[in-house]
């Protein structure tokens, strides 16, 4: 039910900015996703379910397959294949680890495309973006914020919620869309309001198990 709940919120009110701020624009078309704290273990040439949220409440849940290729200078990620650990920046740009979308607002798929076990390890948590998306300035004013809020990302035991209320992961989510939402609101009122990427912010299942949580 929650994620149900989540794709009609996270999917179907597609807001087009043309004008004002078309990096702002283009980021709504497709989520921008956030990856929380955590280690996860990917066999070879296999792929594992990764919990995540979403950024852009008016953007649409990234499909089954597609990419997110790209990760802003924001947080703090590894991969590690063998004897060596990269940013995840470099792993990305390797193609040596695939983040793609799962058709859910709250779940990526992490693809290893190598012939050794692969471990993926976010110290803080990091935003993953669909190929060629650039904009992440108005994440930049509120990383601390979001950090912050993620520190309570675990899932509620079933017996302390009751059923008709939503769990940990999607009171956590409406307070990450009240934040972002707060400052693209304060870019769009700003007259000195960015229209493009300063060219910093970015660069270009069941076989997972998790480590540490």
């Amino acid at each position: 039910m929650r994620t149900l709940r989540m794709v009609r919120a996270c999917g179907t009110a597609l807001l087009v900015l043309a004008g004002l701020l078309p990096a702002l624009a283009q980021a709504a078309q497709m989520q921008r996703m956030l990856i929380g704290a955590g280690c996860y273990r990917i066999a070879a040439h296999a792929t594992g379910a990764v919990a995540a949220y979403c950024l852009d409440q008016t953007g649409m849940v990234p499909h089954r397959g597609t990419i997110l290729g790209e990760t802003p200078a924001l947080g703090d990620a590894t991969v590690s294949v063998g004897d060596k650990t990269m940013a995840l920046k470099a792993a990305l740009a390797r193609h040596l680890l695939r983040i793609e979308g799962a058709d859910a607002p709250d779940q990526l798929a992490l693809v290893n495309t190598t012939d050794q076990p692969l471990s993926f390890c976010v110290g803080r948590p990091v935003v993953v973006m669909g190929n060629g998306m650039a904009y992440s300035a108005d994440l930049k004013g509120i990383y601390d914020q979001i950090a912050d809020l993620m520190r309570l990302d675990h899932p509620d035991p079933p017996t302390q919620r009751p059923t008709n209320e939503p769990d940990m992961h999607e009171r956590l989510q409406q307070r990450l869309w009240s934040l972002v939402n707060a400052a693209d609101a304060r870019e769009l009122a700003s007259p000195l309001s960015p229209s493009a990427s300063d060219g910093e912010d970015c660069t270009v299942r069941e076989n997972a198990t998790v480590l540490c949580r």
